[in-house]
């Protein structure tokens, strides 16, 4: 009797085992930010509502411009050299403004990337910002600004996520952002620009997780170690033990960069 009890303790203790070693393994990744500032003159221009380009401004309105009767425009800004690798996740991105004067009414702004592996130099040909192909867009309703302070357009990840999900985009190639005025008024706001200041013209700064090789659905195997991308801040892994009495799961510190690893045993 009691090596009947015994047997059918042992059947009971496989069958939780295999049940029970399905679970959960989630990983955290660091993050990297990248900061770019505008850095040739002719990076940060101006298209007029005529669709005319201006390259030689000594400041950036964002918003309505009374110069030569430019009204409601559009800014182009060239990012170079971005050290974003392909397929990176984009987890925060916007572009940081310096005031060049104090100004308050009602802006919206709408904001959009060049779609293409690489940005190039903006040409004066008419309409050139509003001919580019352009990203998904985030809009932006501005408050007020304060001579000399800093401001930030919202998180436009989505932006760069298009572009850096591209398969000719490569870690050192540009981004291109352009900011259309939609609010049908006579506001704005003034933006230094590299022609006035070049260490107050306008910066990208990007947030991003990645690591590489990079296995969207990771396999897990008996007795093998595997390096696991998750392409995200945090992932969870679920394994299963199918043919298995059971199986155990480590992470340790041993992978490459950022990626650890995931071992497997019995």
């Amino acid at each position: 009797m009691k090596k009947h009890y015994i047997f059918f303790f042992n059947i009971r203790l496989l069958i939780f085992i295999i049940i029970f070693s399905a679970f959960n393994i989630t990983q955290v990744f660091a993050q990297t930010t990248v900061t770019n500032r505008i850095a040739l003159a002719n990076d940060d221009v101006e298209q007029a509502l005529s669709g005319k380009m201006y390259f030689d401004s000594s400041d950036l309105e964002l918003g309505y411009d009374d110069f030569d009767n430019q009204r409601n425009q559009t800014v182009g800004l060239l990012f170079r050299g971005l050290s974003i690798p392909q397929g990176a996740t984009i987890t925060n991105a916007y572009v940081r403004f310096t005031a060049d004067g104090s100004s308050s009414g009602s802006v919206s702004l709408r904001i959009s990337g060049h779609d293409t592996n690489s940005g190039t130099a903006f040409s004066n040909a008419t309409y050139h910002l509003t001919n580019l192909p352009k990203t998904v867009a985030v809009d932006w309703s501005l408050s007020s600004w304060s001579s000399s302070n800093t401001y930030n357009t919202p998180d436009i990840k989505s932006v760069i996520q298009q572009i850096v999900n591209r398969g000719g985009w490569a870690s050192g190639n540009n981004i291109s952002i352009i900011i259309q005025d939609i609010s049908g008024n006579s506001n704005y706001r003034k933006a230094y620009d590299y022609n006035e200041s070049a260490s107050r013209a306008a910066e990208l700064v990007v947030t991003y997780t990645i690591c590489s090789p990079e296995i969207p659905s990771p396999v897990f195997v008996l007795g093998a170690s595997s390096n696991r991308c998750p392409g995200t801040i945090g992932t969870t892994y679920t394994a299963n033990s199918a043919g298995a009495t059971g199986m155990t799961y480590s992470i340790s510190n041993s992978g490459t960069g950022t990626q650890p690893l995931i071992n497997a045993s019995t």
